[in-house]
């Protein structure tokens, strides 16, 4: 299923704080469609915090407390990949995206060896309302000094 039915098109994909990635640009960047959870968007960009499922920050942080969720071999395997190196982390993609799933981490990298993040559609729709209220609170402010003039 594909899960940029939520929303309506124009609304997720104008110019947006996570830089919101298109379905038709998945194959272009390298993105395994069916490595994207039903209820996520993919972005560029993420929140600065997130919790995790399992505690620490679902965008990277708190990694080290999950180590014991990871048998000896993914550990390795994640200590001999150098994140800073795209080379690297295109050899060992998947292995380094099923690491993140496991550890309840919403950071993914593509098969071209970029990062990019899962946003959960809730966090959306709360950002969205966020905006919406702010919008609407600025317009009665901007009526009621265009009255007082």
């Amino acid at each position: 299923m594909d899960s940029s039915s939520h929303f309506p098109k124009d609304v997720l994909w104008q110019k947006d704080a996570f830089k919101f990635i298109e379905p038709d640009q998945f194959e272009i960047l390298g993105i395994d469609p069916d490595a994207v959870p039903l209820g996520t968007y993919i972005s560029f960009r993420h929140p600065s915090q997130l919790r995790s499922r399992f505690g620490g920050n679902a965008y990277g942080t708190g990694f080290f407390e999950d180590y014991d969720r990871l048998n000896s071999d993914e550990i390795k395997k994640l200590n001999s990949i150098a994140l800073d190196n795209p080379e690297d982390i295109r050899a060992h993609y998947k292995d380094l995206n099923e690491i993140h799933r496991k550890l309840g981490l919403l950071i993914r990298f593509s098969s071209l060896g970029h990062p990019y993040y899962l946003i959960p559609v809730h966090l959306i729709s709360v950002s969205l309302a966020h905006i919406q209220a702010k919008v609407e609170e600025i317009g009665k402010i901007v009526d009621f000094h265009s009255k007082s003039i």
